[in-house]
C-alpha cells in the first residue's frame, strides 16, 4: 500500500497451499498487517482467494488455518463466513521455542455458490460505500 512520502507499507498476504488437482481441494492462509487490521482488507483478499479457488480453480474444498488462539481470525471465519471449524492440530506450528494448535476451517464448492459468494460482495460493497463516505 503507497504511504504519503511515496514508499510503500507490507499489508498482508494470502495463498494456497498443498493444493490437490486430484481432490479438488487446497488449504489456504492469510496475514494481515496489525496495522490494517479492521479495514476491510481482510474480506478483500479472502474474497479474492475463495473466488479464484472455487470460479477459477475449480476446487471443491479450501481450508483455512488459523492459530488456536486467533480470535479475531476465527470469529471472522465463523460469523462473517460461515465456515465450519473442522479441527485443531495439536502443537502443529512452531513458534520460537515452542509449539502452538491449529485450528482448520473448510468451505466446499457448494457453500459458496450457495449464498457465501453473494453475502461477501454484498459485504465488501457495503464497505465500499462506507469508504466512500467517509472520504
Amino acid at each position: 500500500m503507497s504511504n504519503p512520502d511515496g514508499g510503500t507499507n507490507f499489508v498482508g498476504m494470502c495463498s494456497f497451499d498443498a493444493i490437490s488437482k486430484e481432490h479438488g481441494s487446497a488449504t489456504a492462509g492469510i496475514l494481515i498487517s496489525p496495522d490494517y487490521h479492521r479495514m476491510g482488507i481482510a474480506t478483500e483478499a479472502l474474497y479474492t482467494l475463495l473466488n479464484s479457488g472455487f470460479e477459477d480453480e475449480k476446487l471443491n474444498r479450501i481450508v483455512f488455518q488459523t492459530a488456536a488462539s486467533n480470535v479475531m481470525m476465527k470469529g471472522w471465519l465463523e460469523k462473517v463466513l460461515r465456515a465450519e471449524q473442522e479441527y485443531t492440530k495439536r502443537e502443529c506450528w512452531k513458534t520460537g521455542d515452542g509449539y502452538i494448535d491449529v485450528s482448520g476451517y473448510s468451505v466446499l464448492a457448494r457453500e459458496w455458490s450457495g449464498g457465501m459468494k453473494a453475502q461477501l460482495e454484498s459485504k465488501l460493497r457495503m464497505e465500499e460505500q462506507k469508504d466512500t463516505v467517509s472520504t
